[in-house]
């Protein structure tokens, strides 16, 4: 999701981790990217947001990671101040986090491509399944579902 006139938080959102809570108990987990999706909706469906930061701000992901730490993850996208989500995919953790290297290899799974690396590049985001990328950073394609993309670096 490219936004150009706006900065936008990243919120990458974990199930919450207590043993209270089992992965059943999860409501929302959706299939492929999303749009426009009410916070609500994703806090009512058993997500617990465990990072948030601004796209101006150089993304650690170590540091992401070891503040969520459920088996599955959300990485999402909003416009300051709203509370409706513009782009979210989610998936297990395994999925999110594949280590698909400085390539245009996409790790595909619930419906959604997924790309990381914490080396080199420094780059991490989805597409829609099906879709290609051009990393150079974050993802520079413009073919496909624009609008399913997310990057970040």
């Amino acid at each position: 999701m490219r936004f150009t006139t706006k900065l936008l938080p990243l919120i990458l959102l974990s199930l919450f981790a207590s043993p209270v809570f089992k992965a059943n108990a999860q409501t929302y987990l959706p299939v492929g990217p999303q749009t426009n999706v009410s916070v609500n909706t994703i806090i009512q469906g058993g997500w617990e947001p465990c990072y948030s930061d601004t796209y101006d701000v150089h993304l650690d992901a170590d540091t992401v990671l070891a503040n969520c730490t459920g088996n599955r993850l959300m990485l999402t996208c909003l416009e300051t101040g709203s509370e409706v989500i513009a782009l979210l995919a989610q998936g297990e953790r395994s999925d999110v986090i594949f280590d698909t290297g400085n390539t245009q290899d996409l790790h595909i799974a619930n419906g959604v491509g997924w790309y990381f690396n914490d080396s080199g590049l420094d780059s991490w985001g989805f597409v829609r399944a099906g879709d290609t990328v051009s990393k150079n950073n974050c993802d520079t394609d413009a073919s496909g579902a624009n609008d399913e993309r997310l990057c970040w670096h």
